[in-house]
């Protein structure tokens, strides 16, 4: 394979060959490379980073996943700036720059410039391609889309705009907002607001910015240059794609860091108790254990099979009939009736290993059978088995909301731990006691689960961004596919249409549980439109189905309740949204593109 060299020339020493772009040799060896080559002062300088990265890790290893990714990033500095850094030392050694040649090897290079003496070199002038010299000959074309939509970003001043506004929205707005000084307002102006407004604000310039970014160079000509010369069309559409996803990944990181930084001071400022609250519920990596899964749909099924086979089914309802043991079999999970106890089994298994402190919380939520709102119901706590329990205080507790209670197993003694609190299949028991004079339910959804410290905030900050990224991603490869077909109004108009379809989830789930869209007549309880059901509830279907794999993962909820985001968790989100979801965009989007007709003039249209 042919590379570009430099040719330097000493009176003495005669030529020396240097290539030109990403040094491999620099970037896998790095320090033993660098001294190999003499560059002693940058071979130090390597190994004094790597020691102070290694000691950073060692000594907050809260972070080290940030200390990795650095360190990750200075080898690829070595590849980057390797061969330059040659060049200098050539040229302080006493070498002159003669040109550059194409070669297959710094010995054929010295070689053709002999051969032809000189005249093969190029003009005496350092070719410098930027990032397409970092990337393999096949992917320099993509390095050169995206350099040139960094360039037309910083050009039409979008990134700078994109900044401001982000800057003054998520740093200047909450520090004039005040909060009640509670943990909670705290979380939910700063942390929940913040995020959440990063997000719309980055998902309406993305989409607005991947619109244009095609449909306006080809309504422009600007495309027709491009696409004549020997770069095939997925390239460009990959190049400009990738070009607005580090866009993204620049502005959130900026945004991000932003926000970090102003939760860091603001929290300084609240009373020392909710300062506690917040370090134990909130600036935390907490995980879930819940109680395995009801299966109610077959508990259902045996006792509808059981009325059918003993019933007369004459003039009966069947989808009545079912609704109404559904009813009474979740009834029978989720209700507790007063002086009554609701008991929970929940298997801990491995996670007793990562737990990071013996403290954990239940965290729940009920509703009343009292109308009254603003009623608080009376209930006690009992977790553990065997000699080993805790029991809460009488606790009022208002219905309709979240409450987490604190379980700290030192109460039993300074070397208990939660391991103590487990019976002997390793599971952990957890009973309340209904001790109001009215029933309440805890919904099987989210009525109940025990929360457990598993890591610290600043990384699990760090996977809620990527994960935010990756909506953004998504969003880039939605405005592209529809502008590789459509001009930029109607695709600025069909993105924003399928984002809003996005956003009514909650709408279309509603539908597709009630198995109707019109709904159902009041007096037979029949649909109303059975031809509209038919042709429009299976679209529902699919695009709810599609909407789980994007919404399944909500970093602004997670975060502003302290919930571990995994490893694993963002890598499903990274396949599920950007390699599945996005890919079958950028598919179709690329195959648009390369059939669409360029040469039609249409900027005079």
């Amino acid at each position: 394979m042919s590379r570009e060299y430099q040719i330097h020339s000493h009176d003495e020493k005669g030529l020396l060959a240097i290539k030109n772009g990403f040094s491999w040799p620099g970037f896998f060896f790095s320090f033993v490379w660098a001294t190999v080559k003499g560059l002693y002062l940058h071979a130090g300088a390597i190994v004094g980073a790597m020691i102070a990265l290694w000691l950073a890790a060692i000594f907050m290893a809260e972070v080290a996943m940030v200390w990795s990714f650095l360190a990750a990033l200075l080898i690829f500095v070595v590849g980057q700036k390797g061969n330059a850094w040659l060049a200098q030392r050539a040229e302080a050694g006493g070498y002159r720059f003669r040109g550059t040649v194409v070669a297959r090897s710094p010995a054929h290079a010295v070689s053709v410039f002999k051969r032809t003496d000189g005249e093969a070199a190029g003009a005496s002038t350092r070719v410098s391609r930027g990032l397409a010299d970092m990337l393999p000959e096949g992917m320099q074309p993509i390095a050169a889309m995206i350099q040139l939509t960094w360039k037309a970003a910083f050009r039409y001043r979008l990134f700078l705009a994109v900044a401001v506004l982000l800057l003054g929205s998520v740093v200047g707005l909450p520090l004039l907002i005040k909060d009640d000084g509670t943990a909670r307002g705290f979380t939910q102006i700063l942390l929940t607001y913040t995020l959440s407004l990063i997000t719309v604000l980055l998902g309406f310039a993305t989409l607005w910015l991947s619109c244009g970014v095609l449909a306006r160079d080809i309504e422009d000509c600007q495309m027709q240059v491009v696409a004549v010369k020997p770069i095939p069309r997925w390239q460009i559409w990959l190049g400009k794609w990738i070009g607005i996803v580090s866009l993204n990944t620049a502005l959130l990181a900026i945004s991000g860091g932003a926000v970090l930084g102003l939760l860091k001071y603001r929290a300084g400022t609240l009373p020392e108790r909710e300062q506690e609250i917040l370090a134990s519920e909130v600036f935390v990596a907490r995980g879930s254990l819940q109680e395995p899964k009801f299966d109610y749909e077959r508990v259902v099924d045996q006792a509808f099979n059981a009325v059918i086979r003993n019933e007369d089914t004459n003039g009966m309802d069947f989808s009545y009939v079912r609704y109404m043991i559904e009813q009474e079999v979740k009834g029978s999970q989720q209700i507790v009736q007063p002086g009554f106890m609701r008991r929970w089994e929940i298997p801990v298994g491995m996670a007793a290993l990562s737990m990071k402190d013996d403290i954990f919380h239940l965290r729940f939520r009920f509703y009343g059978a009292d109308t009254n709102s603003l009623r608080e119901q009376v209930g006690e706590w009992r977790v553990g088995s065997g000699e080993n329990v805790i029991r809460s205080a009488r606790l009022p507790l208002a219905a309709n909301t979240f409450h987490e209670v604190p379980v700290n197993p030192k109460y039993l003694g300074a070397d208990k731990s939660m391991a103590d609190l487990l019976n002997t299949n390793g599971n952990l028991i957890v009973e309340f006691s209904n001790l109001d004079d009215t029933a309440i339910s805890f919904p099987i959804e989210d009525g109940f689960e025990v929360l457990y410290r598993e890591g610290g905030f600043t990384v699990n900050y760090a996977r809620g961004l990527l994960i935010i990224l990756f909506w953004l991603s998504l969003l880039a490869a939605l405005g592209m596919a529809a502008s590789s077909y459509m001009s930029f109004p109607v695709a600025c108009f069909f993105s924003l249409g399928m984002l809003i379809l996005a956003l009514s989830s909650g709408t279309i789930a509603n539908t597709v549980a009630e198995g109707t869209v019109l709904g159902k007549n009041h007096e037979t309880g029949k649909p109303v439109s059975q031809l509209f059901d038919t042709t429009l509830l299976p679209v529902f279907k699919g695009l709810l189905g599609v909407i789980t794999l994007v919404e399944g993962f909500s970093p602004v909820d997670s975060l502003s309740t302290g919930r571990s985001i995994t490893w694993f968790g963002v890598a499903r989100a990274f396949f599920q949204i950007v390699l599945f979801l996005g890919g079958l965009l950028s598919l179709a989007g690329m195959w648009l593109f390369s059939r669409r007709e360029l040469a039609t003039a249409q900027g005079n249209q």
